[in-house]
């Protein structure tokens, strides 16, 4: 980036700045970025942190020295980042009346089924004691996608279906 700022005779923050994505972007893969994007403010930042701290470019004494700030931009995204990202639930309501909560998710450590019980306990209104977690069963459950970083539980609106069994 800095190179191409130089050749283009600009600020190597004004370039970052100009390519830096925002609220309402779209990234390379479609996503559509609706929060959180503060790239463009932290850049406003160093630059203002950069007009207010001059670095000398080299010591006459020392020339072999030299003294820079350096920037690292990034982009991190969560989910699936615009690929599809299947998302679903089911609760089962047994005979004697216990729930029995179907996810695909599997919880390799990063606490999605406490989660997932926390988000159905709250739209069902009940305990979480009364609700029993089904999880990656590939014959009783749907596709929950990866499980990777923190995908399985981004969405607080994990769509679900209710189904009696008799």
């Amino acid at each position: 980036m800095d190179l191409l700022a130089q050749s283009l005779k600009i600020d190597p923050i004004e370039i970052r700045l100009r390519n830096a994505l925002a609220t309402g972007g779209e990234t390379a893969t479609g996503q559509t970025l609706m929060a959180s994007v503060g790239i463009g403010e932290t850049l406003r930042r160093i630059r203002e942190w950069r007009e207010r701290h001059p670095i000398a470019r080299s010591d006459p004494e020392r020339p072999y020295i030299r003294r820079g700030v350096g920037v690292g931009s990034m982009w991190y995204g969560i989910g699936n980042t615009g690929v599809a990202n299947p998302s679903t639930a089911q609760v089962e309501v047994e005979p004697s009346g216990a729930l029995r909560l179907f996810t695909g998710a599997a919880d390799i450590g990063q606490g999605s089924d406490t989660v997932l019980l926390q988000i159905a306990s709250e739209s069902l209104g009940l305990p979480i004691q009364e609700i029993h977690l089904i999880r990656a069963d590939t014959a009783l459950t749907t596709d929950a996608g990866a499980t990777s970083a923190s995908r399985q539980t981004t969405s607080l609106e994990m769509p679900f279906s209710m189904r009696l069994k008799i």
